[in-house]
């Protein structure tokens, strides 16, 4: 419990509180599932599309 609440340290109070409730609402009250959610939640968006240039594309 004390490791969980360290998280709030280190990270948003409110995605902590979150990354909580929906490891409960799993049904996986624990720190590994609460860690986890806290995870997806805070990775960065996807890298967007590169522009690949024309020696490498495909015809079709």
């Amino acid at each position: 419990m004390v490791e969980i609440l360290a998280l709030v340290l280190l990270n948003d109070k409110q995605m902590v509180l979150a990354a909580v409730e929906s490891a409960f609402g799993a049904g996986a009250p624990n720190k590994q599932t609460a860690l986890n959610i806290l995870s997806r939640l805070i990775d960065s968006p996807p890298v967007p599309p590169l522009q690949t240039p024309q020696a490498f594309q495909t015809e079709g």
